[in-house]
């Protein structure tokens, strides 16, 4: 009869199925989460075609593409739920396994000893469960300091969290010290330890796993309430919406998380519906792991012994644990170093997991990114990769100005040679002269160049003219050869030579490469633009990139792409950083990645919210050689801003320069920036720090004109412009 009762009982455990198959889902979610996730958890969408013509966010549920819609920052909310399980999942369950680990041993030891050290134990339960969970955690987080992330966390949570368990372990210790075996096993002199590891497993073990899920459940609840004032793991960050007089920042977060993502809805009642979406995955989080835990405790209950089928499955698998535990204890001190060692080694395992978002670091150099043939700058933007890496001297300050005044508008930026001659295009002519701006010799050309000219690995320099003719002169001005490429259509760029010497430029939508001898080696396939820029070299020589395109150092088109969802100008590029990395920028967002097979792998994301700031995107984007990441803003009718984002994703400037028609020269080892614009007096260029709040210093040339390019050495500092003027700064010390 009893047996029938304990079976219907069970048929009846719908707890435990219910709240199994909500855990298995969670669990799923955490798994799977980041690959099912239709969008990256930080991409922004400024805007949504619908039925009813375009909208901005927040998107309402049911959007095309947003099945929960999205944030006030266009940001998906399915995706960032589905990202932000895995985090908050690996805590709560490490924390609860704290906790309940402590409260076990707490427990036991204050249901079992006598004399002071039971004592101590029951005292410091009744202590911990009069404390208030969230003030006292609360409190912890606080002191420790909730930047340190992930330990002042885990700390906080599980502080007092284990009371309640000990509390039941203590009950239970003393219940079944009082038993009948036990009074006989200690008369016959078994000692504490064999009868705690021979009896007491068996007996609390069956309740480890309702213990668990309770506390998961509790420390789940805790988190969001953390999460409610305020404090969550990384803390947010703080995005600059405007850098004038008066700064006004805005509170976002990174890679989400679910406390996180409570937080900062809460910000935003006007928009409850985040709210509703992160709040009902916390509950049904929440409802899972409790259901679960009453349908476990149902379960002990209906055991009836190891009589039952599950008893006896319970009762073998406690034997290997039990005669573990006894050699165990013969070893206290070495067990107690053992336990302490797992409990570390998961919790950094588990911080490397949750805290900043994985990055594969890659080595930033010492130097910058060899230029072809060792020239000082060896094309428009210093090396094949553009990355204009050539720092002004720290300690100097601009000095003496010499100003050059030649006839026609210069085309394109001035290049520098081994021996510091600076090398430069007009539309009829190409000059050399010295450091000093003596002339040397010049030459005329027949046809106007497409851009600035490129050295050579040999010496030689490189113009290409609009015609697609691409001329090679020696360095004391005799014309080596001249290359006219077959393929139809004009030549829309300078040239760029590669560490090999392959001479590359733009045909309106193609890349030609010809090598040192002047003849032709591949043209590529077309893109889908008209592009009026030069190709850009990795840092490896491996691929060439055209805007949005990439092709193999053969000509081949590489199918290395980035989806571009519904916001469709972003304006996609391929960079190349001066850490030697590989980049893509669209929209206000910047990815480091590298070639995996066929395929893209994305390794970290650094964006912010440009759109709340400035119309249209950055007219030029580049990365610094320690991993900041930089956004010039100058395509609009404003003046230009330039925006930094640091490694670790913090904004670490957002300022407006002052100036128009404003473009980069030169970009230093820390991400310092010369720039060139119009400023209130004309022409000039300043020096631009990340965490300044104006220029380190600015020059007005003294030069007619719009600033057309620049070049940057150890002493000096030279720039072209439209109306023909070549300027030379000398750099002084500033002492």
């Amino acid at each position: 009869m009893s047996g029938d009762v304990s079976h219907t009982l069970q048929m009846r455990n719908l707890p435990l199925a219910c709240g199994l198959l909500l855990v298995l889902l969670l669990l799923g979610a955490a798994v799977a989460g980041p690959l099912l996730a239709p969008f990256d958890p930080l991409e922004r969408i400024g805007a949504v075609r619908t039925e009813r013509g375009f909208i901005g966010p927040p998107f309402p549920p049911l959007t095309p593409g947003f099945v929960f819609g999205s944030d006030r920052y266009g940001r998906d909310l399915l995706s960032r739920v589905l990202w932000g399980i895995r985090p908050t999942l690996l805590m709560v369950t490490v924390v609860a396994g704290i906790r309940l680990l402590s409260g076990l041993l707490i427990g036991v030891v204050a249901g079992w000893a006598r004399g002071w050290a039971g004592r101590s134990a029951a005292t410091l339960i009744g202590a911990a469960l009069a404390l208030p969970t969230l003030f006292v955690a609360l409190a912890t987080i606080t002191l420790i300091g909730p930047e340190r992330g992930l330990p002042a966390f885990m700390f906080g949570l599980a502080v007092t969290g284990w009371a309640d368990t000990a509390r039941l372990a203590a009950e239970q210790t003393r219940l079944i010290r009082r038993q009948a075996y036990i009074e006989a096993a200690q008369v016959l002199g078994a000692g504490d330890a064999y009868l705690l590891v021979r009896h007491l497993p068996r007996h609390v073990l069956p309740l480890v796993g309702m213990l668990l899920a309770f506390e998961i459940s509790a420390t789940l609840m805790l988190t969001v309430a953390l999460g409610f004032l305020g404090y969550y793991i990384g803390g947010g960050v703080w995005v600059i919406m405007s850098g004038d007089a008066v700064p006004v920042a805005e509170r976002t977060t990174d890679y989400p998380e679910l406390g996180q993502m409570l937080s900062t809805v809460l910000e935003h009642s006007l928009d409850p519906w985040p709210m509703v979406v992160v709040g009902a995955t916390v509950f049904v989080a929440i409802l899972g792991f409790n259901l679960l835990g009453e349908g476990l405790r149902r379960q002990a209950e209906t055991i009836g012994g190891t009589r039952s089928p599950a008893g006896r499955a319970i009762a073998w698998a406690l034997r290997p644990a039990e005669r573990g535990a006894l050699v165990l204890a013969m070893h206290g001190r070495a067990t107690l170093i053992m336990l302490l060692a797992v409990v570390f080694v998961t919790a950094a395992i588990v911080a490397g997991q949750i805290g900043e978002p994985q990055t594969d670091v890659v080595d930033v150099p010492q130097e910058a990114l060899p230029v072809a043939g060792g020239h000082m700058w060896g094309s428009g933007r210093r090396d094949a990769g553009w990355t204009r890496d050539a720092a002004w001297p720290a300690t100097a300050a601009p000095g003496a100005i010499q100003v050059f005044q030649y006839g026609g508008s210069m085309v394109g930026a001035p290049v520098i040679d081994t021996a510091g001659r600076i090398i430069f295009c007009t539309r009829q002519r190409l000059y050399v002269i010295d450091a000093d701006g003596t002339p040397l010799w010049d030459t005329p050309l027949a046809r106007v160049p497409a851009g600035g000219p490129a050295l050579g690995i040999d010496g030689s320099i490189y113009v290409v003219d609009t015609g697609a003719r691409l001329l090679a002169f020696g360095p004391e001005g005799e014309q080596r050869w001249e290359f006219q490429a077959r393929a139809r259509g004009e030549a829309t760029s300078g040239p760029v030579v590669g560490p090999d010497g392959v001479i590359y430029y733009t045909m309106i939508d193609r890349v030609q490469a010809v090598d040192m001898a002047g003849h032709a080696i591949w043209v590529s396939a077309t893109v889908d633009s008209y592009l009026e820029e030069e190709p850009r070299l990795t840092a490896d020589g491996e691929l060439v990139l055209l805007r949005a395109s990439a092709f193999g150092s053969d000509g081949s088109a590489q199918p290395y792409r980035f989806e571009e969802r519904a916001d469709a100008f972003s304006d996609p590029h391929f960079l190349v950083g001066a850490d030697g990395g590989n980049y893509y920028r669209s929209g206000h967002r910047v990815v480091a990645w590298q070639p995996q097979g066929n395929a893209t792998e994305t390794l970290y994301s650094l964006s912010w919210e440009g759109s709340r700031v400035t119309i249209g995107y950055a007219s030029d984007t580049g990365v610094a050689r320690n991993g900041t990441a930089w956004m010039l803003y100058a395509g609009g009718l404003g003046d230009a801003r330039l925006v930094w984002i640091g490694r670790d994703g913090v904004l670490l400037g957002n300022l407006p320069l002052g100036q128009r028609r404003s473009q980069v020269v030169a970009v230093g080892a820390a991400a310092e920036l010369v720039i060139c614009g119009i400023g209130a007096q004309g022409a000039e260029c300043g020096l631009f720090v990340p965490g300044m709040a104006d220029a380190g210093w600015r020059l007005p040339l003294g030069a007619p004109g719009q600033v057309v390019g620049g070049a940057l050495t150890d002493e000096q500092l030279i720039v072209t412009t439209d109306a023909g003027a070549l300027v030379i700064v000398w750099a002084r010390s500033a002492d």
